[in-house]
């Protein structure tokens, strides 16, 4: 798959998004998308370097998992998200992710999964949790200096943290 431009009018998908294993794929273009019903997943695509066409998305039903895409730089395109059910986890694996902006609408979550974020400092973009039901599991960030972003953070189920060598 080179390209989905061909649905670029896509406004709405009612279940599951996914997105994986198109290592020629350079970018997401769904620049009219407003709703996920259920989850996005986007994994495994070598050439994707941002999301910067997801920014009209709203909504996203049951999660957002990004793994394995080892060129993207840049989630900031997910800043438009104003719904999410509390019900809801965000796992982020292996990609080359510095930040987490693009995520300032979370709240109130289930499940934070980082890990084998390599060039990830800080937790930036989600400085707006208040609360994680499920856990909060941080782990293989080599560059991970702090957590100090999470200082609104009041309630969590349960705390995982895990082979960051350089946290403080």
């Amino acid at each position: 798959l080179l390209n989905i431009n061909a649905l670029q009018n896509l406004e709405r998908v009612c279940g599951h998004l996914y997105i994986q294993s198109n290592t020629l794929l350079q970018d997401i273009y769904l620049p009219n998308l407003q709703l996920i019903g259920q989850s996005l997943g986007i994994g495994w695509n070598n050439t994707i370097t941002h999301l910067n066409n997801l920014s009209n998305l709203t909504y996203v039903g049951n999660g957002i998992t990004l793994q394995y895409n080892v060129n993207l730089s840049s989630i900031s395109g997910l800043g438009s998200i104003t719904s999410f059910d509390i019900y809801s986890a965000i796992s982020i694996f292996g990609n080359k992710l510095n930040n987490l902006n693009g995520l300032e609408w979370a709240q109130n979550i289930y499940d934070v999964t980082i890990e084998d974020e390599d060039y990830i400092v800080n937790l930036q973009g989600l400085n707006n949790i208040q609360q994680i039901n499920g856990t909060l599991a941080i782990s293989k960030c080599n560059l991970l200096q702090n957590i100090s972003a999470l200082n609104l953070l009041t309630s969590v189920g349960s705390l995982y943290f895990d082979s960051n060598p350089v946290l403080t």
